[in-house]
């Protein structure tokens, strides 16, 4: 298997297992077809108990969760059918959360998703898997959404840092205010990079090429 399908298929473990794994013989049977070394399934292990500490709900957000399918009860009896699938959809949201995301917004992109499914199973013939496979998609791309909008916060983050760093050495080595060229070389980046992180990090470049107040 390919590294893109296996982490696809990983993501699917974490998913349906992460909240009652209950040991290796249960990675074992799912990846059987992969042969996992020894190492290769501790690392999993690993892996899907760091996710489902990731994946703990904060008391917060358990009391909203108690609210809203509590919430629910109140639908009157004609809605037994929609409150079966907004129940559904909620614990769905609960698997897909972890550190990052918000679970109210993953119960609206269930609730989403639940609309989709519910307008593209008209008349078919298993309804219900239609249903479930559109939410599940809803909740699966909100999730990957997040977690790439992390990712890339994370970089800038990172990048910031190493401006700040490479800042700080030059200013030290030269004396005097840095331009962003300067800057550029040192990191290994376009001068319009640069600029664009020194805006992020609230500075502006000088009239004359130098980042605000460097060098004072």
């Amino acid at each position: 298997m390919d590294k893109k399908s296996f982490q696809k298929k990983l993501q699917e473990f974490v998913t349906e297992k992460a909240g009652s794994l209950s040991g290796i013989e249960e990675i074992e049977e799912f990846f059987r077809e992969e042969n996992l070394t020894k190492e290769q399934t501790a690392m999993i292990l690993e892996y899907v108990d760091q996710k489902r500490r990731e994946k703990s709900l904060s008391s917060r957000e358990e009391e909203y969760l108690r609210e809203y399918l509590a919430s629910l009860d109140s639908l009157s009896d004609e809605r037994s059918e929609e409150k079966r699938w907004l129940a559904f959809a909620a614990r769905e949201a609960v698997k897909y959360h972890s550190a990052g995301t918000v679970l109210e917004d993953l119960i609206q992109e269930g609730s989403l998703g639940l609309s989709l499914g519910l307008r593209a199973a008209a008349g078919a013939a298993d309804p219900d898997e239609i249903i479930k496979e559109s939410i599940r998609r809803q909740l699966s791309q909100a999730s990957e959404e997040s977690a790439t909008a992390q990712i890339s916060d994370r970089r800038m983050v990172e990048r910031v840092k190493a401006l700040d760093e490479s800042l700080t050495k030059l200013e030290k080595e030269l004396g005097r205010k840095v331009y962003p060229e300067e800057i550029a070389d040192d990191m290994g980046i376009s001068e319009d990079e640069v600029r664009s992180i020194i805006k992020l990090t609230g500075e502006d470049a000088g009239e004359e090429g130098g980042t605000k107040d460097a060098g004072a």
